[in-house]
């Protein structure tokens, strides 16, 4: 769909950072890294994806044939699996789990000691169900809806992952508008974005409800939490020693309050 934004053959589409940052712009991958993003940090993060620290992102996507309109959110990602309660990151040991096709994603889970494979999304429910993997993990809303409940026993609220998800907009498309409905498109995508985070975040609890009704459930302990946190805290100095963008990346570190 992305691709398909790009070449103008869709006009406007809505995606995580995660496939837009391996495909189309690097410098989204800062959002990939675990723990980035947390509960306590959430509206912090919010402030950070609104502001003016993203207009050298929104250059680069537009160079690339998008036009961006704001970012909305998945939410924060969650494990299941039919092994074991992960409790903490010695209960990852071994567990085959289904990551979402980003390096960062891969590198963290290995580190905290599971066996990450990328697969296709149409594959997961029935490798779920065959037992040719262990687990996968994604929002709240999307375990329930895709009824993962059913092949899987056990549901951790690690939120490793924050998932934000853009609004893109074919950039030619765009361009042929009237000013004053540019005006119109950016203005309504604004407030489609708040609506949606709002709405997001308030089926949260109505979705983990009903899937304590369906699944054994258990939330991470802080110091546990704090124990995930640092087995993967190397990434962080690891992706600013590597990324062609040092400069936006110590902004978005220290607008988020990462260590690092």
């Amino acid at each position: 769909m992305n691709e398909a934004v790009q070449q103008g053959t869709l006009t406007m589409t809505y995606s995580s950072l995660t496939y837009v940052g391996s495909n189309f712009e690097p410098n989204y991958n800062i959002f990939n890294l675990p723990f980035i993003i947390t509960r306590e940090t959430l509206e912090k993060a919010y402030e950070t994806v609104d502001g003016s620290l993203m207009q050298e992102l929104s250059s680069s996507m537009e160079k690339k044939g998008f036009k961006v309109i704001g970012y909305a959110q998945i939410g924060f990602r969650n494990i299941t699996n039919s092994k074991r309660p992960i409790e903490k990151p010695a209960d990852l040991t071994g567990i085959k789990i289904r990551l979402q096709p980003n390096e960062y994603h891969m590198t963290a889970f290995r580190l905290l000691g599971a066996n990450p494979t990328a697969m296709d999304w149409a594959e997961v429910f029935s490798a779920l169900q065959q037992r040719v993997i262990d687990g996968q993990e994604n929002p709240l809303d999307i375990i329930y809806a895709n009824k993962f409940f059913e092949v899987q026993k056990y549901l951790s609220l690690t939120g490793h992952f924050f998932d934000f998800a853009g609004f893109w907009m074919n950039k030619k498309y765009f361009d042929q508008l009237p000013s004053d409905l540019q005006k119109v498109v950016l203005e309504a995508g604004l407030e489609a974005v708040k609506f949606q985070r709002q709405v997001s975040n308030e089926a949260y609890n109505d979705y983990l409800q009903k899937l304590r009704g369906a699944m054994q459930v258990n939330e991470i302990k802080p110091q546990n939490l704090k124990e995930f946190q640092e087995k993967v805290s190397s990434m962080y100095k690891d992706y600013l020693s590597k990324t062609a963008n040092k400069e936006l990346t110590q902004k978005v570190f220290e607008s988020l309050g990462v260590k690092y």
